[in-house]
């Protein structure tokens, strides 16, 4: 049969197999000669010694294996006549004491860190006023007048498309010079932004009184810092719109007074007329009407009002009517919804503009479309692709034909929220 020695053997370990033995001596399997014929019983051979005990093993790591004990010596054979017996085999050296596993003791968690201070509110952004001024130019006319504050804070638009800033001259302060002479019946727009100084610090909130009556307008006071926000009064009722006036014949460009009407220098003795349209714009036309040689038609003061579509929380969806006969600027909130705009208020004739900010209330694509009569943006588009996240997009539109065709151009898109 085969032999199957074991793997691994300790030193002077016995491996015993068909009535044969073998003994490990660190290298190789050595062999134990059979004993000779039976002879005559012989004494009793001395106790082997006792195999020394195997050495302490060290703590931490496995203790290594005792060492065997020594074989105990072969007792010498008796007179011939019966063998003598086989001396008994010295005992195991005692294992070795399994090391202690080394193990230090767990840290105890840190403990949670402070947490850190708010950070101070950011200060309260400047405000700005906004300028438009509109003209129709004539054959290769160059200079067209804009009050400005500083040339870098001016838009310039021909039929509709922004000029950049190596097209116009703006540093006088008072005009705008184009490099290259405009077409007859080219519509130029010049949009000026002065800011109206910082804001004052935010005052607490006030608690919200009762609605008192509209008091009346008191003399324009210094501004004083900002204080707290007194209680809401009532508003006072609406005047009643003034009847329309009828429309002059216009002669040469018209222009448009947005303040009080002082006086009126006629070159000839037509008739010329003053009257209020359906925008609370007063209009000056007549046949002959000119300006002073050397004078300049200014507007002092401008303003335009901003409605509202929809809220945060509440976006807008279906048709939604821009009145563009009340308001120029419109702030929308939109979804994921279908939303169509359309217009109310066009006068046809008359160059209208409006601005139109679109704010995302969720993330994901947008299905606005715009009623405006023929849409034709800036290179022969007839669209624009929206942002699909929550952000802002602002478009802006003028149209001088009733809205039969609208110019849009594209402000800015995805502003942050």
């Amino acid at each position: 049969m085969p032999l199957d020695f074991p793997n691994s053997p300790s030193l002077n370990q016995y491996y015993v197999a068909a009535g044969r033995r073998w003994q490990w001596d660190g290298t190789v399997w050595q062999r134990i000669p059979d004993p000779g014929a039976q002879g005559v019983q012989g004494a009793d051979g001395a106790q082997g010694a006792q195999g020394i005990a195997g050495a302490q093993g060290s703590t931490g790591a496995q203790g290594a294996q005792g060492t065997a004990g020594a074989q105990g010596a072969q007792g010498s054979t008796g007179a011939t006549g019966a063998q003598g017996d086989i001396g008994a085999q010295g005992s195991t050296g005692a294992q070795g004491a399994q090391g202690a596993a080394g193990s230090g003791a767990q840290g105890s968690t840190g403990a949670q860190g402070a947490q850190g201070a708010t950070g101070p509110t950011g200060a309260q952004g400047s405000s700005f006023n906004r300028t438009e001024y509109n003209y129709t130019a004539t054959s290769g006319q160059t200079t067209f007048n804009a009050t400005y504050v500083d040339g870098t804070d001016i838009d310039v638009f021909i039929n509709g498309v922004r000029l950049t800033p190596v097209e116009y001259t703006a540093t006088s302060g008072t005009n705008v010079i184009l490099s290259v002479g405009s077409n007859s019946g080219d519509i130029v727009d010049i949009l000026t932004f002065q800011s109206a100084g910082p804001q004052g610090p935010q005052g607490s909130t006030g608690a919200q009184g009762s609605t008192g009556a509209q008091g009346s307008t008191g003399a324009q006071g210094s501004t004083g810092a900002q204080g707290a926000t007194g209680a809401q009064g009532s508003t006072g009722a609406q005047g009643s719109i003034g009847v329309t006036g009828a429309q002059g014949a216009t002669a040469g460009n018209a222009y448009e007074i947005v303040s009080g009407l002082s006086s009126v220098t006629v070159a000839t003795s037509s008739t010329i007329s003053a009257y209020v349209n359906s925008q609370n714009i007063i209009n000056i036309t007549g046949i002959g009407f000119s300006m002073v040689s050397g004078k300049r038609f200014d507007v002092s003061s401008y303003s335009e009002t901003v409605q509202t579509l929809g809220s945060s929380g509440s976006p807008i969806s279906g048709t939604n009517a821009l009145n563009i006969d009340t308001y120029s600027t419109f702030i929308a909130y939109v979804g994921t919804s279908s939303v169509t705009f359309t217009l109310s208020g066009v006068v046809s004739g008359r160059l209208s503009s409006w601005t139109l900010i679109l704010i995302y209330t969720n993330s994901g694509s947008r299905n606005v479309s715009f009623s405006f009569g023929t849409l034709r943006y800036p290179g022969g588009s007839s669209s624009v692709t929206l942002s699909n996240t929550a952000v802002h997009d602002v478009l802006s539109f003028f149209t001088a034909d009733g809205a039969t065709n609208t110019y849009a151009s594209v402000v800015g898109l995805g502003f942050a929220t």
